[in-house]
């Protein structure tokens, strides 16, 4: 599917998600789903500060008393914002080969976070493949 401009300046969906203040009113799975959306559309758009700002919600939500299972997820999905970021801020060929990638480091750290984290086991199969493979 092709995007003009108008699609990566502009997507009332977004916007709606990036206008949410905090995580206060959601309960912990639509906060996760919050961040998840936030993540793909901002990729999607070519919006990097979608990317950070589904970050510091990861940081916001991380205070809560989270069960294993989302604690997991909550690893994966800072992996990622941060693929996401590293694919809108380094369009550059040449930045594939740099020795120091900083958003590859920490997408790798979350995942294997979240792989070697107790409630991997408790994800579905889907879910834990979504993982595995891109460790």
């Amino acid at each position: 599917m092709e995007r003009d401009e108008t699609d990566k300046v502009s997507n009332p969906g977004l916007e709606k998600h990036l206008g949410v203040e905090n995580l206060s009113d959601l309960n912990i799975e639509a906060a996760l789903d919050l961040i998840g959306k936030i993540i793909d559309l901002s990729e999607f758009h070519d919006r990097p500060e979608g990317t950070s700002r589904a970050l510091e919600l990861c940081n916001e939500l991380a205070q809560r008393a989270l069960s294993e299972r989302e604690m997991v997820l909550l690893h994966y999905f800072r992996a990622n914002a941060w693929a996401s970021r590293r694919k809108t801020m380094h369009k550059d060929a040449k930045v594939a080969w740099a020795w120091e990638q900083p958003e590859i480091l920490r997408e790798l750290f979350h995942l294997r976070t979240a792989l070697r984290h107790s409630g991997f086991k408790q994800l579905d199969n889907i879910r834990r493949c979504q993982i595995l493979t891109r460790v």
